[in-house]
């Protein structure tokens, strides 16, 4: 596995490293006690999930320069080079993702338009038939029509996801006196 990226900071990602994605949804009870369920959907009518990141023993001067940064930024970008899948209904040849690119190897996207497989190009030039090409931000056009159906295009590719800091906390882990410690950094990250 490739170390993550968080805004210009490279970080080894750690053992204990942590993904959790949330369908975006609300839930509540009626009246007479049935649950309804209301989920947030893009223009595809696909449902929208969030990532959270949970860094473990981030390094002091990696916090620092993450800190910094998304100080001036207010939010940084993040990629784990974890491949995520998303859904989509085919409607029209010209769909995008939910997030950019976090690699433009053709090799890291794999797409299927009813239940065949394509292949990818990271170009923004049309593509021939059989192929999709797919730009850095995650526009994508198929050069073979697909039949108008519901969730028959399935996308696996490593996104760039845009997060904000949630939690920056820092533990004492030893201590022999004023200036010989060890300090474990811990960071929550949130897609924004």
């Amino acid at each position: 596995m490739s170390d993550a990226i968080l805004g210009s900071v490279t970080i080894p990602v750690q053992i204990n490293y942590e993904v959790t994605p949330t369908k975006l949804e609300v839930l509540d009870r009626s009246i007479d006690g049935t649950l309804i369920v209301n989920y947030v959907v893009n223009n595809e009518n696909t449902a929208v999930t969030k990532y959270r990141f949970e860094l473990s023993n981030v390094t002091r001067s990696q916090r620092m320069a993450i800190r910094a940064e998304a100080l001036k930024t207010g939010n940084v970008y993040f990629v784990d080079h974890i491949m995520i899948p998303e859904v989509f209904s085919y409607t029209t040849d010209s769909i995008a993702l939910q997030r950019h690119l976090g690699s433009t190897s053709a090799t890291d996207i794999a797409i299927t338009l009813d239940g065949v497989a394509q292949g990818v190009t990271v170009t923004t030039s049309a593509p021939t038939t059989g192929y999709v090409s797919v730009t850095s931000t995650g526009g994508m056009v198929f050069g073979t029509a697909g039949t108008t159906g519901t969730n028959n295009i399935v996308v696996y590719y490593i996104p760039k996801y845009e997060v904000h800091i949630t939690n920056d906390s820092q533990q004492l882990l030893w201590r022999a006196s004023s200036t010989d410690h060890i300090v474990k950094y811990n960071m929550s990250l949130e897609e924004c």
